[in-house]
Order: structure tokens, then sequence, then C-alpha cells
């Protein structure tokens, strides 16, 4: 009964409910766009989803998946977690992807992807648009939606050398890192710090 209750309050006064589990349950009932709207809107609505979702996050969770995309697209000014990113599936990384140049003003290519997007505020297809409007962030951000593996850095290791020590050495930086630190030194220079 409280379950209606809250869709009801949603339904007829378009406000959120206060608790994440609240929003997350009207989320899987329904669906409905205000629904996904509540859970974006909520404080710390990526690190809550993401503790939601849990470990069986690929067998239950496609709505709190695409709750996650809408969660990054309002925070394209930073770069995003890879291990979150990874949770995505391989369908929700493509329209992640996309809605970060669709933030920018171009129009998705994909039917799908266009009348989804068209849904939110922030869309606003420019007909001028190029991949020239994106800022660093915006490139690696979408580098990582195309493969987030790349970007969660390779853990530290105790490896034996030839002295047989068995001293502890890191495995080598992954190439999507060192495009980000090279990135960051290029703004800082360019920047005058």
């Amino acid at each position: 009964m409280m379950g209606l209750w809250l869709m009801l309050a949603v339904a007829l006064g378009g406000d959120c409910p206060v608790s994440f589990d609240a929003r997350v349950s009207l989320l899987l009932g329904e669906g409905l766009r205000d629904h996904y709207l509540c859970v974006v809107e909520a404080d710390d609505s990526e690190r809550q989803l993401v503790s939601y979702m849990g470990p069986t996050w690929k067998e239950s969770a496609a709505p709190l998946r695409r709750a996650l995309v809408f969660v990054l697209l309002n925070t394209t000014n930073r770069l995003w977690n890879p291990k979150h990113v990874l949770l995505l599936s391989p369908a929700d990384r493509r329209l992640l992807a996309d809605g970060v140049k669709a933030r920018k003003g171009r129009k998705s290519p994909s039917v799908e992807h266009h009348a989804i997007f068209n849904q939110w505020q922030w869309y606003r297809p420019i007909p001028s648009y190029t991949d020239n409007r994106m800022s660093q962030t915006d490139r690696i951000n979408v580098g990582m939606a195309d493969n987030p593996e790349e970007f969660i850095p390779k853990s530290i290791e105790a490896k034996p050398t030839s002295s047989g020590c068995g001293c502890v050495s890191s495995t080598p930086m992954s190439l999507g890192w060192m495009s980000i630190v090279w990135i960051l030194i290029g703004i800082r220079r360019r920047n005058g710090v």
C-alpha cells in the first residue's frame, strides 16, 4: 500500500519521495520518466545507485543501469569513475557516449536515442554541431564509455625481481590513464599553471 501511495504522490504532485529507497521503488515499479528524474536528482545519486545495484546488477537492474546513465550525463563536467561506467551494459554505454555529444548539441543519429534524449531538458540539437564543441573531459568520458576497462588502474602487485627479493613493483600505466595525464598536463600548461 505504501508503494501505491508513493506512486500517487509523484503522479499528482510531481514531488519526489524523500528516501532513495522510495525513489528506486517507483523506478522499478513503473519506470516512468518522472521516476528516473527522481532518482537522478537525489543527493549522492551515483554512489547510492551503485551501492543499490549490488553484486546482482546484471540480472535485475536494467532500470537502475539506465538511471545511472542519466546520472552520469548530469555530471559530464567531471571525469567519471570507470568502475561505475563498467557496470553499464554495452547498449547503455553506447547511449552514454551518444549522450555526451547530445549534451553539446549533436542530434543523435540513433532514432531510439533521439527519442530518449528528447525527453530531457538539456537536449537541444544544434544544426552546426561539430565534435570541437566537446571539452577534453567530454572526450575522455566518451572514451571511457567506449572502453571502461582501459581507464581502470592496474593493481600493484609483488613480483620477484632478478635478485629474487620479491620487491613490490607496479604494473605499467594503461594507455587510457597515460592519455588522461598528458591531457591534464596540457590543460595546466595552457592555463599557465
